[in-house]
């Protein structure tokens, strides 16, 4: 009986349906075969439903609509089936799939440009910390001439006085001053120049410290290398 049982089961539809999904489909998950497979099971057996025949057809196409988008693609000739190639419209999770191997290719495409903007800035950093370093070192150097001009401008100032000075006596001490004077007017000469060449040194200085301040300030106020929250995975 049971041998008999066996034998009317192997030979029913039913049973070479299942045998069809089963072994003609064997991935599991979904896919494009076994979608073509199921909605050709589903045609095959439409015509045997009875009084279920127009439901069970509504809800195939329904489903059919549900599952298959209006997007459409060539399917290649495959061995032992089809000869020809066909067109058939594209499944709804194909699409999905394809957008969210594009979403993790973009993504690693950001990481990649992340990674390489972070690199940069680490550069822009280094090279930010050393021109913050020469700017330190030329405001020492800038302190020191400014230091030395003031000293000599006092000094200068002390020797003008001292002139009046001299000059005020001049009328009565002028033949043994005159010697003085020469020697205090040449240093006030040398004095001048060398003022002079200072200031010309300090103008030299804060013209360069200009260009290091703007370039500081470039480099503090740059926006160029702050992350966009929109380039960030959701």
């Amino acid at each position: 009986m049971d041998s008999e049982r066996r034998a009317l089961s192997s030979r029913s539809p039913a049973t070479r349906y299942e045998v069809l999904l089963v072994e003609d489909t064997p991935t599991k998950g979904l896919s494009e075969e076994r979608m073509t497979t199921c909605f050709n099971v589903f045609d095959e057996i439409l015509p045997d439903l009875g009084v279920y025949k127009k439901v069970l057809k509504m809800l195939r196409d329904e489903l059919y609509e549900s599952v298959y988008s209006n997007e459409y693609t060539t399917v290649p000739p495959k061995k032992g089936k089809n000869r020809t190639s066909y067109i058939q419209r594209i499944p709804y999770f194909v699409l999905v799939n394809r957008v969210f191997e594009e979403r993790d290719k973009n993504a690693d495409q950001l990481q990649a440009n992340i990674a390489a903007l972070e690199n940069k800035l680490t550069q822009k950093d280094k090279e930010l910390e050393e021109s913050n370093q020469n700017i330190e070192q030329l405001k020492k150097s800038l302190k020191d001439c400014s230091d030395k001009i003031y000293n000599m401008e006092i000094e200068m100032e002390n020797n003008n006085l001292e002139q009046r000075k001299l000059e005020a006596n001049i009328q009565y001490e002028q033949m043994m001053q005159q010697g003085a004077k020469d020697r205090y007017e040449k240093r006030i000469a040398s004095l001048k120049e060398e003022l002079a060449q200072a200031k010309d040194r300090n103008k030299f200085l804060e013209k360069f410290k200009e260009g290091y301040d703007a370039l500081e300030e470039a480099f503090n106020d740059s926006t160029v290398f702050k992350k966009n929250p929109q380039n960030q995975l959701s």
